[in-house]
């Protein structure tokens, strides 16, 4: 968790700032899941 916290976490406030983040709530049924990833990379 700790490499995690140190490497991997800060890319999300980099992506965020540079609007190429998308969240996706991945407790959705599969198909609305599946449907907003779709969206997401258009």
């Amino acid at each position: 968790m700790e490499i995690y916290k140190k490497q991997t976490e800060p890319l999300i406030e980099y992506y965020e700032e540079k609007g190429l983040l998308a969240t996706v709530d991945g407790a959705l049924d599969t198909e609305i899941v599946f449907d907003k990833i779709c969206k997401a990379l258009e």
